[in-house]
């Protein structure tokens, strides 16, 4: 894809509206903004299981989180409230109902602004108990402010006998907590674990449960890119003891701008468990770790021609540095506030590509979706046709505003989209 000076002015300009845009939705009394920023999650579920020592079944903690942005709020007399219902259905893998709970609540937040707030989250958490199986669960926001019911389905999987002499909760990822008297407590679970400036301590826990083990228990706590390359490990060794404890690790401020994944592994006995999960770090919002300039270079070819971007290449690294810091004061909307909203844009945009459109083998930003979502930001509306042989898959982004769509098909289910035709 070349990028030309119409493409630049393309990009420069959707920002400032975008900028604008928001802008002006702050003035506005009680009416919710539903554009293309809404292409982000917006209600999201994630599962905890326990096994019950001596018995066969396991608890299972789902958590549902509904971003404030999602609600319908009105304007009261002490503030701006929101009622809605959630309403949580299990079924085995024979379409049997094995539970169903209906959840009943109203919130008030105080500013327009919190109703609007896309890092705000309301916390529910019911506890399960299960048989080893497969199930599914539906869970079903209906906010009676709104035209229609948003619903959203997980895949649960219970493994079966408890192996001797070690088992690992599913990881939890949060930004505080307390140690409660049968567990650890966090106060701010996240399913979508982000280090950035509002939150720079990240950590991760795991309940470890062991079986009488004879000897000392080897933790390994490691973290790898998103190209797989490990890039932190610690290890330590437990002593005998409790047959149930807490496994908690921090997960390091000083990493790069990118998406990673971490794998937890304990040994003991010859037997090992592990589990895993992932995170992201934010660039523009990462204050406690220097961007990597080698991504940020080559963001650039978005921005400047191709010749400009060529002699970018042949700089040494203070020249780079240099650069790009003129070329984002020369580009500032508004010198007179302390932050570059264009910069700021441009890099989020660059970090949302990274949280979800990395591959095995290519950066977000490198991927055909990245680089456009990166030139005209989140497309008005996203069309998922049904896939004619099972495998592949496709998405067609609309972008009625600039009378533009983009088709890109996953042809092996992998994951990989390409971008196959442009309209507009």
């Amino acid at each position: 894809m070349k990028t030309s000076i119409l493409t630049r002015a393309i990009l420069l300009s959707a920002v400032a509206v975008h900028l604008i845009y928001g802008q002006h939705g702050q003035q506005e009394n009680g009416r919710k903004r539903r554009g293309p920023e809404r292409f982000t999650s917006t209600v999201s579920l994630k599962t905890l299981q326990r096994p019950i020592p001596g018995d066969t079944r396991w608890e299972v903690t789902v958590f549902l989180l509904t971003m404030n942005d999602m609600l319908q709020f009105i304007k009261t007399d002490s503030g701006y409230t929101a009622e809605y219902e959630i309403s949580l259905t299990l079924r085995d893998d024979r379409e049997h109902l094995v539970d169903t709970r209906v959840l009943n609540r109203k919130i008030t937040v105080h500013s327009y602004a919190e109703t609007n707030a896309k890092d705000l989250f309301q916390r529910e958490a019911e506890t399960f108990t299960l048989l080893p199986g497969a199930y599914t669960l539906r869970a079903v926001l209906d906010d009676r402010a709104a035209s229609r019911p948003l619903k959203v389905e997980e895949e649960i999987t219970v493994e079966g006998d408890i192996p001797e002499p070690i088992r690992l909760s599913d990881p939890l990822f949060f930004y505080g907590g307390k140690i409660g008297p049968d567990a650890f407590i966090p106060d701010s679970l996240t399913m979508l674990p982000v280090i950035s400036r509002k939150h720079q301590h990240l950590y991760v826990s795991s309940e470890l449960y062991l079986y009488r083990p004879k000897e000392d228990i080897q933790v390994i706590f490691s973290i790898y890119d998103s190209r797989n390359a490990l890039v932190r490990r610690q290890t330590k060794t437990l002593s005998q003891g409790e047959q149930r404890r807490m496994l908690i690790s921090g997960i390091p401020e000083a990493l790069p701008f990118g998406q990673y994944s971490m794998t937890l592994t304990v040994t003991a006995d010859g037997a090992a468990d592990s589990v895993s999960g992932g995170f992201s770090v934010m660039w523009s919002e990462h204050t406690s770790a220097r961007p990597d300039l080698t991504t940020a270079v080559q963001l650039m070819q978005y921005l400047i021609s191709k010749k400009e971007f060529k002699e970018l290449l042949q700089m040494d690294q203070p020249q780079q540095e240099r650069f790009l810091e003129r070329y984002w004061q020369k580009n500032d909307p508004d010198p007179a506030t302390e932050t570059n909203e264009l910069q700021d844009e441009f890099y989020q945009r660059a970090a949302f590509t990274i949280a979800h459109f990395t591959t095995r083998d290519q950066e977000g930003w490198e991927t055909d979706r990245g680089k456009i979502y990166i030139l005209y930001g989140p497309p008005e509306h996203i069309e998922r046709p049904v896939s004619r042989n099972g495998f592949e898959q496709y998405e067609i982004w609309d972008y009625p505003h600039l009378h533009k769509k983009f088709l890109f098909i996953d042809q092996n289910g992998t994951g990989h989209f390409t971008l196959q035709s442009e309209s507009g």
